[in-house]
């Protein structure tokens, strides 16, 4: 069920993010936005085929289903328009989640956004920086990045 759809999406990811480049110096601005779960005609197949789609998005599925919940559509909506014609006019070629992701302050730090690998395919999650820069991140100048995004994005995650 998902064999198409992962692919597909980060193809659109990768898209956006290029796409967001070229046009830049025409004041276009470009994201993805991850919708997260909510009702869908996806919703309904996934629910319909529990056995391939797997027993956790099964069950949120079905509990999305039974309860008609909104929520995550209501915060993709205002996400939209803060990035349409809100605060976050200015944010561009970024994967931004519009239920997990703290979008509402991202205008408040663009030197978060502008490091390359905030908010993209190459996810760089500013919940785990701390963890990736002591355990995983390579030795050099790599590493001297992580540390420095670390510390702007600090109070980003307080």
């Amino acid at each position: 069920m998902f064999a198409a759809y992962a692919p597909a999406k980060a193809a659109l990811v990768r898209f956006t993010e290029i796409v967001a480049i070229e046009r830049a110096r025409d004041g276009i601005r470009i994201n993805a936005v991850a919708l997260s779960a909510f009702v869908l005609g996806m919703t309904r197949a996934v629910r319909s085929s529990a056995e391939i789609a797997g027993e956790i998005e099964a069950a949120i599925a079905k509990r999305l289903l039974e309860t008609q919940d909104t929520v995550n559509a209501e915060k993709a909506a205002r996400f939209v328009v803060y990035l349409t014609i809100g605060k976050g006019r200015d944010v561009t070629g970024k994967l931004i989640s519009a239920v997990c992701d703290r979008w509402d302050c991202l205008h408040r730090y663009p030197e978060v956004l502008a490091h390359k690998d905030v908010f993209t395919h190459d996810r760089v999650d500013i919940l785990r920086l701390h963890g990736i820069a002591n355990s995983r991140a390579p030795t050099g100048s790599a590493n001297s990045t992580a540390r420095a995004l670390e510390r702007s994005t600090a109070s980003v995650i307080r």
